[in-house]
């Protein structure tokens, strides 16, 4: 990934928000291209061994239910093995980038966990995630104090410069389901654990929102020149937190 696309995807964390009103106007064919090639060529994978492919379609390939009036879908499809997780954050992680770099092109996006598209399946992967997109139809910008965040001192402890970043990633139903704990130029990630019934409807959400806060400290630490290298550490050698289930140390 090129400085300039790292810089600009830096400053459109800071700047994105979901937007639910598009235009009819249709995104070009060679923009098409471009997000099918910056998805698949440039955007970083957390977990490079796992498989994934996209597609983008139409809205009547799209049920209907939580679903904005846009031009466009782009549906995440990858497989789930014997990785726990991994499969979820590293849609996350990845489509979290697209998200930022259809910003920098002037095009609005809304992540839609609840959308359910006609093909479920694609060439052996399944659906996991979609990402609305197109003209936006309101501004596309926000300022800083636009964002509904929690503070850092509820979510993180310690002190990095990249926990912004972490700090102004979306999430499903602005639950920001995370807690980060810096120390040395690592930071263990932490996902918060929920009731039964939000499990059942967030669950896969919750841990695709921790691979979406990962992709922020990826860029973060890119434009900070921040080794960024993502592990999941052996039982007992990271530090257990009430309520939390450690993710990942970066």
């Amino acid at each position: 990934m090129s400085p300039e696309i790292v810089q600009s995807l830096y400053k459109a964390i800071f700047e994105r928000k979901s937007i639910r009103r598009y235009s009819d106007r249709p995104v070009s064919d060679q923009m098409m291209q471009d997000i099918c090639d910056f998805t698949n060529s440039t955007a970083l994978r957390l977990f490079p061994q796992i498989a994934f492919s996209i597609e983008v379609v139409s809205p009547s390939e799209v049920g209907k239910l939580g679903v904005p009036k846009a031009p466009h879908f782009l549906l995440f499809y990858t497989k789930a093995g014997d990785d726990g997780n991994q499969h979820l954050l590293n849609a996350g992680f990845v489509l979290q980038q697209v998200d930022l770099y259809l910003h920098t092109l002037g095009l609005g996006r809304c992540w839609l966990g609840l959308a359910r598209p006609k093909q479920r399946e694609k060439d052996g992967l399944a659906h996991c995630i979609t990402l609305a997109f197109g003209y936006p139809d309101e501004d596309l910008v926000r300022i800083s104090n636009d964002f509904k965040r929690k503070p850092l001192d509820q979510i993180s402890t310690g002190d990095d410069p990249r926990l912004e970043a972490a700090r102004l990633a979306p999430s499903a139903v602005n639950s920001q389901n995370w807690f980060f704990d810096a120390s040395d130029q690592s930071i263990n990630v932490y996902m918060g654990n929920t009731g039964a019934i939000k499990k059942k409807l967030y669950g896969a959400m919750n841990v695709i929102d921790v691979g979406i806060a990962l992709a922020h400290l990826q860029i973060a630490s890119m434009h900070y020149q921040i080794s960024f290298d993502c592990q999941i550490l052996p039982q007992g050698s990271v530090p257990n937190k009430d309520n939390f289930t450690y993710m990942v140390t970066v």
